[in-house]
Formats: C-alpha cells, sequence, structure tokens
C-alpha cells in the first residue's frame, strides 16, 4: 500500500510516517497540499493523510485536486482545529475520514482495519 502524507511540521510528518508505516509498504512525505495532490497522482497512491492548515495549498485545496482526479481517492483529514466548520468542509469535499491530531492513535487502523478485527 502507497500512502501520502502531507504536513508542513517535519515532526509530525515524521510521527504520521511511524503511524502509517504499519500498513504501508510506501510512504511518501510533503510539506504541503500542492505536493501532495502531486505525489498521489504520480504514485498512484492508495491513501492520502493531509493536514488542513499548510502553505502553497492547504488540506482542502488537495483534497478538491486529489479527488478531482482520482474520485475514489481515500483521504484522512488531520488537524489540530476542533471547529466543526473544518469537519463539516472535509465531509463536503469527501474526506473518508477526520482526525484530530489528539487522536492520531486511531490512524493505523483506519488506514488497514483488517489487521485490527
Amino acid at each position: 500500500m502507497k500512502i501520502i502524507i502531507a504536513d508542513d511540521n517535519p515532526r509530525m510528518r515524521q510521527l504520521l510516517r511511524a503511524l502509517c508505516a504499519t500498513s504501508a509498504d510506501t510512504v511518501i512525505e510533503c510539506g504541503d497540499g500542492a505536493a501532495a495532490a502531486a505525489a498521489f497522482a504520480q504514485h498512484a497512491a492508495d491513501w492520502a493523510v493531509l493536514d488542513i492548515l499548510m502553505p502553497v495549498l492547504d488540506g482542502f485545496g488537495a483534497l478538491t485536486e486529489i479527488r478531482r482526479h482520482s474520485p475514489a481517492a481515500r483521504v484522512v483529514m488531520v488537524t489540530n482545529h476542533a471547529d466543526e466548520s473544518f469537519r463539516e468542509r472535509a465531509q463536503q469535499l469527501g474526506a473518508t475520514e477526520f482526525l484530530s491530531k489528539d487522536d492520531l492513535m486511531r490512524l493505523p487502523e483506519i488506514l488497514h482495519p483488517s489487521t485490527h478485527s
């Protein structure tokens, strides 16, 4: 499985990589949403894990680009912001899941639920 992770914070990318490693054969890190959208298309990724607040193109923009090119794309949005409007917008744009960064330990189960049945 190939997973694209995008966060502008290198330490958060490191944490996301560690959480994805149990589910993925390949994890590709990006520092902004534009790079994530391009990498998703280039690598035919299975999942994208996107921070919402990033430079160049935010997570919502990246989600929109990914879904435009891959309508069945599976995308997890992650954020430090508990604002319900973020969750609603992610759902409207077609996010598969929405996680608070305080709840990231659920990420492996979301990405590969059969390993946690």
